[in-house]
């Protein structure tokens, strides 16, 4: 009965956790980039720090640090974990997908 309290716990708390640091893509007013972090900016001024997975940190860095001609596409309703975007760069070829690793508020 003590596992299955304890787990209860803890599953709630980390629903909680990925509810706090979840928003909405249409909250989303403004982007950057510092420190390997992927800043989205939202309408209300408040700062998520997103850190990639699943592309290159080096080629993330490098590609986000250039700030020329970049777009960023969330193709989701709602920015959390694993949630996949894109970077592209002003050459077409230049589009890189990652996934959202975590988010610091």
């Amino acid at each position: 009965m003590m596992k299955l309290l304890i787990t209860a716990v803890l599953i709630f708390g980390n629903l909680i956790a990925h509810a706090d640091t979840s928003i909405k893509t249409g909250d989303v007013e403004s982007w950057g980039y510092a420190q390997e972090k992927l800043v989205l900016i939202t309408k209300s001024g408040e700062e998520l720090k997103v850190t990639p997975k699943l592309c290159s940190v080096d080629a993330f860095s490098e590609t986000l640090a250039s700030g020329s001609g970049l777009t960023l596409s969330i193709p989701a309703e709602r920015v959390r974990i694993n949630t996949p975007f894109y970077v592209q760069g002003a050459a077409k070829a230049s589009k890189m997908k990652c996934k959202v690793a975590r988010i610091e508020v």
